[in-house]
């Protein structure tokens, strides 16, 4: 779940933005947001390439911070 006050945040950040940035909707920055986050840890972590097993199913359980 995404906290209440990012939430807020990534709403306003798209509302102040979206005109300048091109995006053409919510749904559309937020897909932006997350290829960027996906290719920075590919940069760092997997010599640039898309990591392997996207398509599987996440495994169940507590938050690593619980």
């Amino acid at each position: 779940m995404v906290p209440t006050d990012l939430r807020a945040r990534i709403r306003s950040a798209y509302r102040a933005t979206s005109v300048q940035e091109g995006h053409r909707s919510f749904s559309d920055f937020v897909a932006g947001l997350l290829e960027a986050e996906a290719t920075r840890l590919e940069g760092r972590y997997n010599d640039g390439r898309r990591f392997a097993g996207g398509q599987e199913p996440l495994t169940p359980g507590r938050p690593l911070d619980a």
